[in-house]
Formats: C-alpha cells, sequence, structure tokens
C-alpha cells in the first residue's frame, strides 16, 4: 500500500488566514493606541480643565489604580468564558467613553469616573497578546490528526513520524508565540510614537494664532475618531477564534437539564487549574505578576515626574513620548527572534538581567534628575533618558515573558495528548491482539480522538491561556493597589524608584523559586533533552511501540 506522506505544518492556507487575523488584531491595536493627545494629558489637565498637580497625583489617578483591580478581578473568568475578543470589545467601548469625558467632563468626580472607565481599557489590553497566541494555537495540530485520522493511510503514516512530527510543530508554534507578542506591542508602540510625534508637531507648529493649551485640547478630538475607528475594527471585522461556539454545540446535549450556574462555576476552576498546572507556568507567574505591576506603576506616574521637575517640559511631551515608544517598538521586534524568545527566555537569568538595567536606570534617574541639565537644555532629559532604559528593557522581559508560559501551557496540553494516546493504545485489547501484525487496524482511531479531543481540545488550550493572562492580570493589580497604598503621599519620582525596585525584587524570587523547584534546565526542556527524544523517537520508530504493547500484553 502507498503510503502518504505528513505534512511538517499546516497547510498554506490556514497559514495565510492566521497571518490575515494577526494583520487585522495589528490594525485593531493601531487604531486604540494611536491617541495624540495622550502625551499632554497633565498639562491638559492643569491649563485647560484646572486641575492642580496635587489632585491629579493624589485625588485622579489613584482612582484608576484601583478601578484596574476591580476590572481584572472579573477580566479572566469573562474572557475564558466568552473569549479574548470579547475583552477587547469592552476595553475600547470603555476607552471611547474615556475620551467623551476628558472633552465634555469639568468636575473632579468626572475625572475619577474617566479613571474608572480607563481601568477597564487597561484591564483588556493583556488579551490583545492572548488573541495572538490564539491564532497560533498549537492545539491545532490536534484538529489536524482528527481529520487526517479518517483515512486509514495516513494514520499509517502518523504513527511512523509522530515524534518527529509534533517536535517540528512544537518548534514552529513556539516561534509564532514569540511572533504574536513582538508584532502585536511593536505595533502599540509605533501607534503610541507616530501620535506622539503627530501630536507635538501639531502643538508646536499648528496654528500659531491659538495657544498651545488650545492645541492640545483639539487633539482630544483626534483621539475620540481613533478610538471610534477601533470600535468599528474590533465589532464588524475581528473574529472570535476561541473555538467556544462549537465547544458549546458539542456539549450542548450534556448540560440539558443541568444546574447551568454550577456547571460555569466548575468549568470556571477547571480553567484555572488547566492554566497553572505547568511548574514552568507557575515560575514565570511570579515575574509577569511583579514586573507588570511595576511597570505599570512606573509608566503611570512618569510624566508626573517630569512635570514636577519642570512645568515648562510638558509641552515637549510629544517627543518624549515618540523616542520611548520608539525604543519599546524596537526591542518588540528583537523579542522576535528565536534565540532571545526561546533560548533566552527559557533561563531565569534573562529576566533579572532585564530588571536589573531598569532597577539601575530608575536609580539614576532619581539622583541625576533632580536638578537642571543646562547643556542639554532642559531639567528632564537626564530622567527620560534612564525612563527609555527602564521600560525598554522590562518591556523586552515581559513580552518573552508572554511568549514562554502560553508555550509551556502548549506543551503541558501537547503532552498530556501523547500520554494519553499511549495509555490508550496500551490499554486497547485490539491494539494488544494485533501488536505482532506490520499494519494494525486503526477503525477506533476517530472516536478515541475525538473523545480524546473532548478532554484536551484546543478550546480548553485556549481557554486556559486566556484565563493565564486574566488571573495574572488581577495578582498583578492586587500588587499595584498594595504599591499606591504604599507610596501614597509620595512625589511622582519617589513612585517611579519604587515601582522599579519592585521589579527587581520579583525578577530575584522568581529566579530563586525556579531553582528551589528543580528547574535546571529552565521552564520548559532543553534542548538536549529535546534532541534527545526526538533521536530515540527516530531510530525506534514502530518497533519501539511494539514493545511496549508486548510488555502490556505480558
Amino acid at each position: 500500500r502507498a503510503k502518504t506522506t505528513m505534512p511538517s505544518s499546516p497547510p498554506k492556507k490556514k497559514k495565510k488566514k492566521n497571518k490575515s487575523l494577526l494583520v487585522i488584531l495589528c490594525s485593531f491595536c493601531f487604531f486604540f493606541w494611536f491617541k495624540p493627545s495622550e502625551p499632554f494629558l497633565v498639562p491638559y489637565l492643569v491649563h485647560t480643565k484646572g486641575f492642580s498637580i496635587r489632585e491629579i497625583n493624589e485625588e485622579i489617578f489613584p482612582v484608576y489604580v484601583y478601578a484596574f483591580f476591580a476590572w481584572t478581578l472579573l477580566s479572566g473568568p469573562i474572557a475564558a468564558k466568552y473569549g479574548s475578543r470579547f475583552m477587547l470589545r469592552v476595553g475600547v467601548l470603555s476607552e471611547f467613553v474615556v475620551r467623551w469625558v476628558l472633552i465634555y467632563g469639568e468636575s473632579l468626580h468626572a475625572m475619577r469616573f474617566m479613571q474608572v472607565c480607563f481601568g477597564a481599557t487597561i484591564a483588556s489590553f493583556p488579551f490583545a497578546f492572548s488573541y495572538g497566541v490564539e491564532i497560533f494555537s498549537s492545539a491545532t495540530n490536534t484538529e489536524l490528526e482528527e481529520e487526517d485520522f479518517e483515512d486509514d493511510d495516513v494514520s499509517d503514516t502518523i504513527d511512523n513520524n509522530n515524534n518527529t512530527y509534533h517536535c517540528d510543530e512544537k518548534k514552529e508554534n513556539e516561534k509564532h508565540n514569540g511572533d504574536q507578542t513582538g508584532y502585536i506591542s511593536a505595533t502599540f508602540a509605533t501607534s503610541y510614537a507616530f501620535a506622539g510625534i503627530v501630536g507635538q508637531l501639531a502643538v508646536s507648529f499648528g496654528n500659531r494664532p491659538a495657544k498651545a493649551e488650545d492645541r492640545i485640547a483639539e487633539l482630544f478630538w483626534v483621539s475620540l475618531t481613533s478610538v471610534g475607528l477601533a470600535v468599528l475594527v474590533v465589532f464588524f471585522v475581528l473574529p472570535d477564534v476561541s473555538g467556544r461556539k462549537s465547544q458549546r454545540e458539542r456539549n450542548f446535549s450534556e448540560r440539558r437539564g443541568s444546574d447551568g450556574r454550577f456547571s460555569a462555576i466548575g468549568e470556571t476552576v477547571e480553567t484555572m487549574r488547566l492554566a497553572y498546572s505547568e511548574l514552568g507556568t507557575r515560575c514565570l507567574s511570579i515575574y509577569w505578576v511583579v514586573a507588570s505591576a511595576g511597570l505599570n506603576f512606573v509608566q503611570t506616574y512618569g510624566s508626573n515626574s517630569w512635570y514636577e521637575t519642570d512645568a515648562d517640559s510638558g509641552v515637549d511631551n510629544g517627543y518624549f513620548v515618540f523616542i520611548a515608544q520608539i525604543s519599546i517598538a524596537t526591542v518588540s521586534l528583537f523579542a522576535r527572534a528565536r534565540v532571545v524568545s526561546e533560548d533566552f527566555g527559557n533561563r531565569p537569568g534573562f529576566y533579572s538581567l532585564c530588571s536589573i538595567f531598569g532597577f539601575v536606570a530608575a536609580l539614576l534617574s532619581g539622583h541625576w534628575g533632580s536638578g537642571p541639565t543646562k547643556n542639554l537644555g532642559s531639567k528632564v532629559i537626564a530622567m527620560f533618558v534612564f525612563y527609555v532604559i527602564l521600560t525598554s528593557a522590562v518591556n523586552l522581559g515581559l513580552l518573552v515573558c508572554y511568549a514562554r508560559a502560553s508555550a509551556c501551557i502548549s506543551d503541558g496540553f501537547e503532552r498530556r495528548r501523547e500520554e494519553e494516546k499511549k495509555k490508550r493504545a496500551l490499554t486497547t485489547p485490539e491494539a494488544i491482539n494485533n501488536s505482532n501484525n506490520n499494519n494494525s487496524s486503526s477503525n477506533n482511531n476517530s472516536g478515541n480522538d475525538r473523545e480524546l479531543g473532548e478532554q484536551f481540545s484546543s478550546v480548553k488550550e485556549k481557554a486556559s491561556i486566556r484565563m493565564l493572562f486574566g488571573m495574572n492580570g488581577i495578582f498583578a493589580a492586587f500588587t499595584l493597589c498594595i504599591l499606591q497604598a504604599a507610596t501614597t503621599g509620595d512625589s511622582a519620582k519617589t513612585i517611579v524608584r519604587v515601582g522599579a525596585a519592585f521589579i527587581q525584587i520579583g525578577a530575584v524570587i522568581n529566579a530563586i523559586t525556579t531553582r528551589l523547584v528543580g528547574l535546571k534546565n529552565g521552564y520548559t526542556c532543553s534542548k538536549f533533552e529535546e534532541n534527545e527524544r526526538r533521536w530515540k523517537g527516530e531510530i525506534g520508530g514502530r518497533d519501539s511501540h511494539e514493545i511496549e504493547l508486548h510488555h502490556a500484553r505480558v
């Protein structure tokens, strides 16, 4: 019988569709983050709305921190149930409300409500990354196998090349995880950088008779328009990739007559368990939570620290934002490199190194940014340079952490699928009775794999990844609340230094924990172990499988 070769990667049409979805997602991210008014928010609140810098630091911005925590408490379970796209819709609608309140709101209560809505915006931010991971989920490999197992010719070939096929597919999907985090982060940063320079040019060289404050106010209408375009993209163009509809249709008959509330609670708890079932994911989550909380703290009060040092620098914030975001976009593309996202990202020391850069930069920023830097023509240039180093280094560590943690979940699901297949092959009477035959029967493969797909399906894998992003967001938001409460009344420069120090603490704890739990080769298996397993599979082939069946029969 002629043998059909199994491709080592998904079909080209599937790849093209995935890339098209990634382009649509990046388009949404660009419109979502293109806000030329954002670099001038503090000067706008001071000069146009009439708030003092003390009111902004102590009565307006802190509301966002606690609102962010409240929104993230809901984001994980909601995203696991309804998909990443649902959370992106909630976030972009909240941001649309933020734009309206900034234009028409005048009171302190209105600004506080604006910060509550902005908390929902930032809580939805990580789900752009989880959506990208879902596009290139490694579980699509299982879906392809379920289709191919219906053909007897192809099933034999899968048995012969099982180890090689899965190893190649695993590498391909890990590369995609690095690609999507890099592309999405680069899109966010590029959009914000472009918005910053557009806003700066409008403020510096716009309508000359008008005051700078009036030109800044006009930028908020541009931001509103861009966010409105993002609303249209996410509601009418961006598709749902969670697969929850097909899963709901398959399980509809099982759920009839049961209590839906208890079923939903049990499903949520099970998804949480699967999200943190891998030891590598749990260790990476330590750095993820602490670093994202510290970076959020630094970015929230970064421009405030510049304004505290030099109030006149507020009209130049567009230049600062442009340079900072271009730097972040550069490191985001750098995170796409396989040696970074897979090799370096598998080592705890990489995250410690990123955090050390940020911590040292924060200390130098507080020391050298305290007085005028006359040779550079501004009091805040030195502070800004170290701010760029801090945010770029920590962003690089977080992007690689996202890719590595999601890869750990995918590896765990893939390993469980392989273990379950071997277990069923060893315990099936037909497999044992026919172990001496060269061509084993595959009549039950389709049913077995369909049942296996229900237990470790791509829907559950994607839900676990979304739950990981949501739950880590909750822990990060809680940590952010603790930082906010501990630094109440402190200056913005002090807050920036505290945030950077906290990031470094998280990296140290992550490194120590990884060693204590015995992950000496990193968060996933090392290249040596992978090559050794692949070599054994290639030389063993069907003979090694027959030996296992023989032992089971005895």
